[in-house]
């Protein structure tokens, strides 16, 4: 059996808490090979700043309103809130 590091984090309020991601959050997920984001993002790119660390998968919060609109179609599981981003490490924004 393969072991796999798996990265949780939730409640990052960006930018209302702070600009970015703490750079102990960012340390803590170095070396993930999965993360997921268990919602409360406020926006979209933290995804884009944790996906640059590890594939993410991400949960829509009670303070996420926005819309996914530059992930790929099929990508946003409407009935669970969830977004995947399987772009591969440092690949452009664009799918």
């Amino acid at each position: 059996m393969t072991r796999r590091r798996v990265g949780l984090i939730a409640d990052t309020h960006i930018p209302e808490a702070s600009r970015d991601l703490p750079d102990d959050a960012c340390d803590a997920l170095a070396g993930c090979d999965q993360i997921l984001h268990c919602g409360d993002l406020h926006t979209i790119e933290v995804v884009d700043q944790v996906e640059c660390l590890a594939p993410t998968i991400a949960r829509r919060g009670n303070g996420d309103t926005f819309d996914p609109p530059d992930r790929p179609p099929g990508g946003v599981g409407e009935d669970l809130g969830v977004f995947r981003r399987s772009r591969p490490r440092g690949g452009s924004a664009s799918a």
